[in-house]
């Protein structure tokens, strides 16, 4: 995946951006993915429900903001090839440690966060950080 400043694309991302205040819209860094790469059914890139097209970080003296562009589902979707019949987005790590990811997790210094309406392998249920 490569990482963009959002104002290098600002013309494609002018809807995101009406949201942002001014002062933020220059900090978000973006993480662009292939537009049809997604696979549904069987099928690549036909822009299907697990087309995934990128993400978005920016950050202040008290907060980090995350914002991602995808057409799956807040809830996930069906899918009858996984053990529990659905698929859910799951938890996203963060690792601001420097350590590699299973340093990160046995010192208990990662972060991950339980995105809400889903339910994931981790067993957490809670939502949030």
């Amino acid at each position: 995946m490569k990482t963009y400043n959002l104002s290098a694309i600002f013309g494609a991302a002018a809807l995101t951006i009406a949201a942002v205040s001014p002062a933020q819209a220059y900090s978000w860094t973006y993480g662009i993915d292939s537009f049809n790469d997604g696979v549904t059914n069987g099928i690549v890139g036909n822009g299907g429900t697990y087309e995934f097209y990128g993400m978005a970080v920016a950050e202040d003296d008290n907060n980090i903001f995350l914002a991602l562009n995808s057409n799956f589902g807040l809830t996930g979707a069906a899918f009858n090839g996984a053990a529990d019949k659905h698929i859910g987005w799951g938890d996203l790590f963060l690792n601001f440690t420097g350590k590699d990811y299973n340093t990160a997790i046995a010192s208990g210094e990662m972060l991950a966060i339980h995105l809400a309406g889903t339910d994931s392998d981790s067993g957490e249920q809670e939502n949030g950080l």
